[in-house]
């Protein structure tokens, strides 16, 4: 792969870190920007979800509807929640 020499020796420098070659290292840090950019995604969509839930409340409560949830129907929704959430493979080697 032909790089830019000033990236080209960063990414060396990179790789000498980490003690390994050249291609292993470009691997390796596309690999890690890929899971960070799935990562960032996954937490936007989260946030996404938590501000629909906010309005919802909102609403709810300016119609009238000030009904508290207990502590076990928080937990009880979390926990469907975290269920429900996509598991992560462990990292290739």
């Amino acid at each position: 792969m032909v790089l830019p020499a000033e990236l080209r020796a960063r990414v060396q420098a990179e790789a000498k870190k980490r003690g390994l070659k050249l291609s292993p290292a470009i691997r390796a840090l596309l690999c890690e920007r890929v899971q960070e950019l799935d990562d960032a995604e996954q937490l936007s969509r989260a946030e996404e979800w938590q501000r629909a839930q906010v309005w919802a409340v909102r609403e709810r409560m300016k119609a009238g509807d000030h009904d508290e949830a207990s502590r076990q129907e928080i937990d009880s929704i979390f926990d469907e929640a975290l269920r429900a959430a996509p598991r992560r493979p462990p990292p290739a080697s």
